[in-house]
């Protein structure tokens, strides 16, 4: 999948109630995967990205998007813990995503484990320019999947 920029979504690896995308290097990348049994998307992102590397994960969020949407409902797990704030052509891509994200019928929630202030406060100002409904932010990773599974269990069938 390309977006005109050169850039391309890089080719997923699937396994068993998962699929998984990875960019960037050790330095600086992401990975996005489909947790099926439990209908979340898992993002991890770590260090300060190039454009090329917010290219392709733009790319790799749009075909999981198209991917996970097939669920009759799903949620958003970001890892922020090891990603500092970010360039504007880094951040338009994270904003991309979250509309695609927004559009989706079946999306319901995004939960973001954050452990300095000024990554949240650049996330939760896309969010809230994203037009995402419900959005929250943890240091703790089971507190998160809690919250998560309980907005789930407050969801209209």
């Amino acid at each position: 999948m390309s977006s005109g920029d050169g850039s391309r979504a890089p080719d997923p690896l699937r396994r068993r109630g998962e699929t998984l995308w990875r960019g960037g290097d050790e330095t600086a990348g992401f990975t996005v995967r489909i947790d099926r049994p439990r209908s979340i998307l898992r993002m991890t992102f770590w260090g300060y990205w190039r454009n090329e590397v917010g290219f392709a994960y733009r790319d790799a969020m749009f075909a999981a998007i198209v991917e996970i949407s097939r669920m009759p409902g799903w949620d958003v797990l970001a890892d922020l813990t090891r990603y500092p704030a970010q360039n504007a052509t880094v951040q338009k891509c994270h904003a991309d995503t979250m509309v695609r994200s927004q559009a989706s019928p079946t999306f319901r929630r995004a939960a973001n484990l954050v452990d300095n202030t000024l990554s949240e406060m650049q996330i939760r100002r896309l969010s809230s320019e994203s037009g995402l409904p419900l959005v929250a932010f943890f240091q703790d990773e089971s507190k998160a999947i809690a919250w998560l599974h309980s907005q789930a269990q407050l969801s209209p069938p």
